[in-house]
């Protein structure tokens, strides 16, 4: 047996596992909202926010996140904020989703998470897929709870 046969764990899985703990952290500790990561089979979905009112008390109030993370999400800025490529199969999937789609932005460097609601208001098709600019004024935090 070679050194190079033993299980490996993928740089780009611990990047999707930082964000995770990122999102979760800022929902959690900043937002005071519910946090639920689906299972590792996702389909495009990778958590639900449930909102909680100011006693910590749901009102059945759910949004669905796809979290993004590493410096590669953040390599075409424009004026606004980030440019956001998707493939068309996960758009139908998120614009017929039962919930609202919420895209996140984690930089793993800084902490900082950017988010866009996905609608048909904000995305462009394109000859391969779509995009959408996610801004950099919207960040996961309490000030856009709001908003959230």
């Amino acid at each position: 047996m070679s050194d190079n046969e033993y299980p490996e764990y993928s740089e780009s899985a611990e990047m999707g596992e930082r964000g995770r703990w990122i999102v979760e952290g800022v929902v959690r500790d900043s937002l005071h909202w519910l946090f639920r990561e689906t299972p590792k089979s996702d389909l495009g979905i990778d958590g639900f926010v449930e909102i909680l009112n100011k006693e910590r008390q749901s009102q059945g109030r759910l949004f669905a996140l796809q979290l993004k993370t590493g410096p590669s999400y953040f390599k075409e800025p424009n004026e606004e904020g980030f440019l956001f490529r998707g493939k068309r199969k996960h758009l139908k999937y998120w614009l017929e989703f039962s919930l609202p789609v919420i895209v996140v932005l984690c930089d793993p460097e800084t902490s900082n998470c950017y988010w866009q609601h996905i609608s048909t208001d904000n995305v462009t098709r394109t000859e391969k897929g779509w995009t959408m600019t996610v801004p950099s004024e919207q960040t996961l935090t309490a000030a856009h709870k709001n908003v959230l």
